[in-house]
């Protein structure tokens, strides 16, 4: 599943692929609605799934690329710009030479069997653009983003400052901003409005800076949650968070916007956090307790709740 602002998909059979909500042109889906592709039902299976208000991205067999939606942009990676396209297209990918010539010399784009570097680790839709983080590290971009300034309509590589392999993208739910996780440091770029992306300035971040966080920290393993403005980090103990907290949706003691990292008012230590999501307003998460039970934050918008709280949770008999 994945859904952004008012558009939401659902895999469905492993490579059934369904929308509700304002579709790529405009109109309304107020059911569910399948989306036209040519995958063999009895071969593919679609492994990821990743949307913004004008295109989709979808990963079939772990390997290819497909794309979807309106294409003004050339945001597709499809090497065309122009009107909504349909059905789901696979992708071009430019990869250079060095890393993506077989032993013919032949290029290699989403080949069958391709080497296990070139698996797709995860892939993300932005406003306007779109990206593909492979198993090697490397990082595609399409049409332009905050990391690669220059307009393409294929996937080519982003040039970055750094050596060590990517492991992880994070990409916020409006494509506005993201962060790049290698073994030893975390980079950012994007909007900055609220300080969300720890470069210790508030300006927009073109190409990517290294992230402040380790003087919080230190080397503890952390996960990383993006969301609307505001960035959230795990360790195995506390939650920190930084960044827009106009209505108490960060979880710290106050609504005031946090400019720097500040401890969640929650106790972690006897809870294993499985996710996190959120609107503009508010923030979910689901943690699971040595009980085996569900634990949430509060639901209300209030803005007196300014912390997290269990929400009661009834079950049928």
């Amino acid at each position: 599943m994945a859904h952004y602002h008012s558009l939401l998909l659902i895999v469905i059979d492993d490579n059934r692929l369904f929308l509700c909500g304002i579709k790529f042109d405009g109109q309304i889906a107020s059911s569910f609605e399948e989306i036209a592709t040519e995958l063999n039902p009895e071969t593919d299976k679609i492994t990821q799934v990743s949307c913004s208000a004008f295109h989709v991205l979808i990963v079939v067999n772990d390997v290819d690329v497909y794309s979807a939606g309106c294409n003004t942009w050339g945001n597709l990676g499809r090497n065309t710009t122009g009107q909504t396209q349909l059905p789901l297209g696979r992708v071009v990918i430019n990869r250079s030479p060095s890393s993506s010539e077989d032993a013919d010399g032949d290029q290699v784009m989403n080949s069958d069997k391709p080497e296990s570097g070139w698996r797709v680790k995860k892939i993300g839709c932005g406003a306007i653009n779109s990206l593909i983080l492979f198993e090697n590290g490397e990082l595609y971009t399409c049409y332009s983003s905050y990391l690669e300034p220059k307009k393409s309509i294929v996937f080519e590589k982003v040039v970055l400052p750094f050596t060590e392999p990517i492991q992880q993208l994070h990409f916020s739910p409006l494509g506005t901003h993201m962060m790049l996780q290698t073994k030893s440091d975390l980079w950012a770029c994007g909007s900055n409005k609220y300080g969300q992306l720890l470069t210790g300035h508030f300006q927009t971040v073109n190409g990517v800076k290294k992230c402040d966080m380790k003087s919080f920290i230190g080397d503890a393993n952390y996960r990383l949650f993006l969301l609307r403005g505001r960035t959230f980090i795990a360790t195995r103990d506390h939650l920190y968070a930084i960044g827009d907290n106009r209505y108490g949706q960060l979880g710290t003691v106050n609504t005031t916007t946090n400019y720097q990292l500040q401890r969640v008012a929650i106790d972690f230590s006897d809870k294993e956090l499985v996710s996190m999501e959120g609107g503009y307003d508010y923030t979910l998460f689901t943690c699971r307790q040595s009980t085996g039970f569900i634990f949430m934050n509060n639901l209300s918008r209030q803005r007196t709740n300014e912390h997290f709280a269990d929400v009661e949770i009834k079950h049928a008999d």
